[in-house]
């Protein structure tokens, strides 16, 4: 829905006037940036009223243009906008107050407040299968050989030792891995990218490897014998 058919539909609001004075509390972060321009922006807050504090996400919601097509406003932001209208926050025709929010608007805004809720659960999922996998690193010696993958392998020595190159190893479900790192560069050598190679034994002696290769491994510069004519 455009922003000014919003306004348009609330009753008693002047339109353009209220969407000057939702401008006008935009600028006011930007200027709150102007002035501090290494404070976190997720942080900044503009004060509207009655206890009602706005973000950027807020403000992005309520003023949502691609190219130049006319502003949009987002459900979230069109709920935003019935909550400053009920508050008499937004400039209304002389000797006026808020009417009733149509049902319409109502509707637009509640497709808004169901889109929050799935997203909550989602991340309120994702948030737990975080914390019940970093429980499962926690713990290499309850980890099953039969289980091991690439990045299972990678995420255990991460979180137990962390980044770095070389070869390291550690006592993984009773099997005693090793990862090695080894660097590739680009033709042009901007860029970098590693193989990395975990080896272990299994309980019958017979030897076992996962490796996940540099996509650069091919490449002339890491070939003696074709690396001749690259930039150094």
């Amino acid at each position: 829905m455009k922003l000014l058919e919003l306004l348009t539909k609330l009753p008693n609001v002047k339109p353009r006037v209220a969407k000057a004075a939702l401008k006008g509390w935009e600028n006011d972060l930007l200027n709150q940036i102007i002035a501090a321009p290494d404070r976190d922006t997720s942080r900044m807050r503009v004060k509207i009223g009655h206890g009602i504090k706005f973000g950027f996400r807020d403000i992005d919601n309520i003023f949502c243009q691609k190219d130049m097509a006319p502003i949009e406003v987002t459900p979230y932001g069109a709920g935003l906008v019935v909550q400053l209208y009920s508050k008499g926050l937004l400039p209304m025709t002389k000797n006026q107050s808020p009417g009733e929010v149509p049902e319409e608007v109502k509707e637009y805004a509640k497709t808004g407040e169901k889109v929050a809720e799935v997203r909550m659960r989602i991340r309120d999922h994702a948030d737990a299968e975080r914390i019940a996998y970093r429980e499962i690193l926690s713990r290499p010696a309850e980890i099953k050989p039969s289980s091991f993958t690439s990045k299972l392998l990678n995420d255990i020595f991460i979180y137990h030792h962390g980044l770095g190159g070389g070869a390291k190893s550690m006592e993984i479900g009773g099997a005693a891995v090793t990862k090695k790192v080894r660097s590739f560069s680009s033709n042009s050598g901007n860029s970098r990218d590693w193989e990395v190679i975990f080896s272990w034994t299994d309980e019958n002696g017979a030897p076992q490897e996962l490796m996940k290769p540099s996509n650069y491994a091919e490449n002339r510069r890491n070939d003696a014998d074709r690396n001749f004519g690259l930039p150094e």
